[in-house]
């Protein structure tokens, strides 16, 4: 295993997961529903995209099948919360108006 290239791929993962996390608390501060439903989906693209770096990082042989796994299933935990918090924002923000509205 190259330890440059470890380095850079542990590195991609730590910039999409920080990404991710930045992307959560700034869909969550004062924005408009509809902004902070954006931020909803962006956050569970990145978890899909840290995914495909497991995956590349697992046929690299980079990591072993026991971390794969308990990342893997880390995100998919994590996807699926993402999932159930839009379905229980649909449902709570639906008829209403936006955070900015209620401000104005």
């Amino acid at each position: 295993m190259d330890d440059r290239q470890q380095t850079t791929d542990d590195a991609q993962i730590k910039r999409v997961a920080d990404s991710k996390s930045l992307n959560i608390a700034e869909g969550s501060t004062g924005q408009s529903n509809p902004e902070q439903k954006k931020f909803l989906g962006y956050s569970q693209r990145f978890a899909l995209e840290v995914v495909t770096c497991l995956y590349l990082g697992k046929r690299r042989n980079l990591i072993t099948e026991i971390n794969f796994k308990t990342r893997y299933d880390a995100l998919d935990k994590l996807a699926a919360m993402i999932q159930k918090f839009k379905i229980h924002w649909n449902k709570t923000t639906a008829g209403q108006p936006s955070t900015v509205s209620i401000l104005l």
